[in-house]
């Protein structure tokens, strides 16, 4: 494989990972106005397989790392409606087997706004959620380059419920638009320029099970984005699933850590992420709410 095929991967785990860490607070559940939760999350992953188109894994003798501090916010704005905001500062390594490659590169990553719309907020919720991600302003052509350098649009219903005394279950189901230039459609780009290929359509999911065990959640979730079109060369599958332990201090601090692994996917790194973090919250959401709950009981 040739060295930008590495990279390619290396951006398109980076962005599933982003996607992943908003997925894991995000949920049906909305705070009222005035309410707020900030999560503050470390993370670190090392890869050195790749699943190539036919979600084979292949080794790739290079070692792709990447370190990253992300900063996420939920507001409460007005009456079934909260805003969510989130920034990443990252730090990505690219090395061959015998070090004659190494490649290192540090910044901001991709800025994401989230909207929420809540259409039952109790003991089970409905909501749709709407977000776009953008670049913060990185040099695409730097190596290894911070993001892709593409926005994204989506739209997803998102569900929730009790399941019993002392657990919770949220998921989702959505699209995604991909893509460089807004509106681009194109499969033909001799005749219409790359920027106009460079777009993609994805079909999103993801959900979560956490059981509390006193003032500790023990989670699973998962998360995938599912190719449906595009106008690019290369299409891109992958599915992440992972355990989180989140520890209520008190009503308003929870400390948590947990685990991102790809079983599966398509021209994408093989990923074993680990992170840890601290949230800080002011909300009346009970502990059976998701994770954006306090620790009330119902």
């Amino acid at each position: 494989m040739t060295l930008r095929r590495h990279l390619s991967a290396a951006l398109a785990a980076a962005s599933l990972l982003a996607v992943a860490a908003t997925s894991a607070v995000a949920g049906p559940w909305s705070l009222a106005p005035g309410e707020y939760y900030t999560e503050l999350r470390g993370s670190f992953f090392s890869a050195s397989s790749f699943y190539n188109d036919d979600g084979d894994r292949i080794a790739t003798n290079t070692l792709q790392e990447s370190r990253s501090l992300r900063s996420y916010s939920e507001l409460g704005w007005k009456k079934h409606f909260s805003v969510q905001l989130s920034l990443p500062a990252v730090s990505r390594t690219f090395r061959d087997s015998d070090d004659r490659i190494a490649l290192s590169n540090s910044g901001l990553s991709d800025f994401g706004f989230g909207l929420r719309w809540s259409l039952a907020n109790a003991k089970s919720a409905t909501a749709v959620q709407l977000g776009w991600q953008a670049p913060v302003g990185y040099n695409t052509s730097l190596n290894p380059a911070l993001g892709d350098g593409h926005q994204a649009l989506s739209a997803s219903l998102q569900l929730g419920g009790v399941a019993g005394k002392n657990a919770f279950w949220q998921a989702s189901a959505g699209y995604k638009y991909d893509y460089r230039t807004v509106g681009a459609r194109s499969t033909d780009a001799a005749a219409d320029g790359a920027a106009a290929v460079d777009w993609a359509d994805h079909f999103t999911t993801d959900g979560a099970l956490g059981i509390w065990m006193g003032d500790l959640n023990v989670a699973g979730q998962w998360v995938a984005e599912l190719p449906m079109s595009t106008g690019r060369p290369v299409e891109t599958q992958w599915v992440l699933a992972g355990p989180r332990l989140t520890y209520r201090v008190d009503d308003r601090i929870d400390a948590f850590a947990g685990s991102w692994h790809s079983p599966t996917g398509r021209n994408v790194l093989h990923l074993d992420e680990y992170y840890a973090g601290v949230t800080w919250k002011a909300t009346k959401l009970n502990r059976l709410q998701g994770f954006l709950g306090g620790a009330k009981r119902p």
